[in-house]
């Protein structure tokens, strides 16, 4: 038997909107430990309903939201013997927000208390946390752990103050109605040593020569320096480890796990030669390199051994870069006649190795290879006049210099100009000898840069951007050698450059030539004239 029933509602409307209100709070509290440190606590909450006077009523709050951070700086140094001498700064806190959604995520139309009450205890829990919006946050630093040096005390090379430490541990946690969970966790750790000590300048002429001319100043000042003012090398270890897993809505089977994960092992090195006071040798390098992780968790023995293997060798170089800069001042200033000069030369060399992909060993990497050769020379042209005192007179603009009277009773003498005196020169004369000394400043600036790259490197890198067992590039490559098309042909036939068919990268080579040159010159007074003369070339060079 079927039953039939049409049932009808007239003029059915909203009576009036849902205005109930809510509430929020707001609390700080910072605590002094006097020299040791500080602890801080703040945490805020609001309650659904809760909106500024401005906001609409469907603008307002819609879940119930807490947050906290509890974080305290302290240096643990503080807490041992004073002898010890040791900072230890460190730093700790934890953070964490809590969103409480009023209705379901998944039943849009149904309050999560409802469902909640009306569903099984077993499930409640379930239900609860698939619903809230939940990330916490917890870190540790330790910053610049190290001996402090007490005051005067002379710095030498094995001192512990040279060595200082830095850790980073950051784990964060998050969890919402589409995501079962986000779990990141960065681990960075750096030890590193430093030691810059002032140059001690051997002089050993000094002593012998006497004399206090300038013409001996070349021999007498000529110096030398026996150690470094720079030593620098830093290890920097950074692991990344994310695992996501979605939320398989409706469904009971687990989605799989999608990680996100690396392990890079940084080497930084520097140093600093000034080799006279002026002749200075820098030198800085970049070794990344990455250790090579199994696929997953490390949750077998097996890969934690494989991955402790690959950290002790130093990992897999995937860069290599080093900066080498020579620097000399030649010594005008100690010559007499051509002290008015200041003259520098700079030498520089750019080396990179860039590993290739591990699906295309075949097509080997990139190496580059560039140097940069640049000349100063700054002449003040005002010095060279001065040096002569009749040069001297025509930038003189005051009245002709009173002359010697005579004695007396001596009428036949005449008057003569006091000795040492200035000497005057008659306008015109000095109009065209200003002319002719109207170049008072030159500067000069005179660049060379080249480079080339060469993709399809076959060999590794080891030591300086070589392979020590092969003896490739070659000590001339990483000192910034040019190469010439002899050179290519004989790297490929060795071998050392990729014959793979697919292998389509092209060896290019560039070279750059600057002139600048700037030029004051002042004619007559109050009127300066600024020359500038550039030029420019470039060549490029590119084969397959």
């Amino acid at each position: 038997e079927v039953t039939c029933a049409e049932l009808w509602y007239n003029e059915l409307r909203l009576s009036k909107l849902d205005e109930k209100g809510g509430m929020a709070a707001l609390g700080r509290v910072n605590i002094n430990l006097a020299d040791l440190g500080n602890v801080n606590f703040t945490g805020s909450m609001r309650t659904r309903g809760f909106g500024t006077l401005e906001q609409r009523v469907n603008e307002r709050s819609r879940e119930d939201f807490k947050q906290y951070d509890i974080s305290t700086n302290i240096d643990l140094g503080k807490l041992l013997p004073k002898d010890a001498a040791l900072t230890i700064p460190v730093y700790a806190g934890i953070s964490k927000t809590i969103s409480t959604p009023e209705y379901d995520p998944y039943d849009l139309d149904i309050k999560l208390e409802d469902k909640m009450r009306d569903a099984p205890s077993s499930m409640k829990d379930s239900i609860r946390n698939d619903a809230v919006d939940e990330r916490t946050i917890k870190t540790l630093n330790f910053t610049s752990v190290k001996r402090t040096k007490p005051f005067g005390e002379k710095p030498q090379l094995w001192d512990l103050s040279n060595i200082d430490i830095n850790y980073n541990y950051t784990h964060d946690r998050r969890t919402n109605p589409i995501i079962e969970y986000d779990d990141v966790k960065r681990t960075r750790a750096a030890i590193g040593y430093n030691f810059s000590p002032q140059p001690t300048y051997i002089e050993p002429f000094k002593k012998l020569i006497k004399s206090k001319s300038a013409w001996f100043a070349l021999i007498r000042d000529f110096n030398f320096n026996l150690k470094p003012s720079l030593i620098s090398v830093r290890a920097d270890v950074l692991r990344h480890f994310g695992v996501l897993r979605n939320r398989n809505v409706g469904i009971p089977k687990k989605l799989p796990e999608n990680f996100d994960k690396f392990f890079l092992f940084d080497r930084y090195y520097s140093l600093r030669w000034d080799l006279t006071r002026s002749l200075n040798l820098d030198f800085n390098a970049v070794n990344n390199a990455r250790v090579d992780e199994p696929y997953g968790r490390l949750d077998t023995k097996e890969k934690l051994d494989s991955v402790k293997k690959n950290f002790w060798k130093g990992g897999r170089n995937t860069h290599y870069h080093h900066d080498i800069a020579l620097g000399y001042t030649l010594p005008t200033a100690k010559i007499p006649l051509l002290d008015w000069t200041q003259v520098r030369a700079n030498y520089t060399v750019k080396y990179d190795w860039l590993a290739g992909s591990l699906l295309a060993r075949e097509l080997g990497n990139t190496l580059f290879t560039g140097q940069t050769r640049n000349a100063t020379a700054d002449l003040d042209f005002d010095r060279l006049y001065n040096k002569w005192r009749f040069l001297q007179a025509i930038n003189n603009d005051g009245p002709p210099p009173p002359k010697q009277q005579p004695q007396k009773g001596d009428t036949t003498a005449k008057q003569k100009r006091a000795p040492g005196g200035p000497i005057y020169i008659s306008p015109v004369p000095k109009f065209f000898l200003r002319m002719l000394t109207s170049v008072k400043r030159i500067g000069i600036q005179y660049t060379e840069d080249m480079g080339t790259l060469l993709p399809g490197y076959m060999d590794s890198t080891r030591i300086l951007g070589m392979n020590p067992r092969s003896g490739n590039p070659g000590l001339k490559y990483i000192l910034g050698y040019q190469p010439d098309t002899t050179d290519i042909n004989n790297l490929a036939a060795k071998g050392i450059l990729s014959g793979d068919s697919l292998f389509n990268a092209l060896i290019q080579q560039r070279y750059s030539q600057t002139l600048s040159m700037t030029a004051q010159v002042s004619p007559i007074r109050d009127l300066n004239i600024d020359i500038t003369l550039n030029k420019t070339f470039t060549k490029d060079y590119s084969e397959l």
